[in-house]
């Protein structure tokens, strides 16, 4: 994760050119962001994300069974070469 300031932004990394975003998909919508970045093997892009995801029972929440949340945000995808692991 990457955080300026009050803005932050999460990372995700990924070995191989497709996977799943659901736990992405699901931090986006809870926290409301506008950008994520996700490094894997596919070409670089930036996509434009509109999804609806599961979200997981908080406390709080108990009994209320599974609630859907509606997540919109971009998707910056860097080559995986730009991440250092270092």
């Amino acid at each position: 994760m990457l955080q300026s300031e009050t803005l932050i932004v999460p990372i995700e990394v990924k070995p191989g050119s497709s996977s799943a975003l659901k736990s992405l998909h699901q931090f986006m919508a809870e926290r409301k962001l506008q950008n994520a970045l996700r490094f894997d093997l596919n070409m670089p892009s930036i996509s434009k994300i509109m999804t609806k995801c599961i979200m997981p029972e908080r406390e709080g929440r108990e009994g209320r069974g599974a609630e859907s949340a509606t997540v919109e945000y971009h998707l910056h995808g860097p080559p995986i070469y730009l991440c250092d692991f270092t």
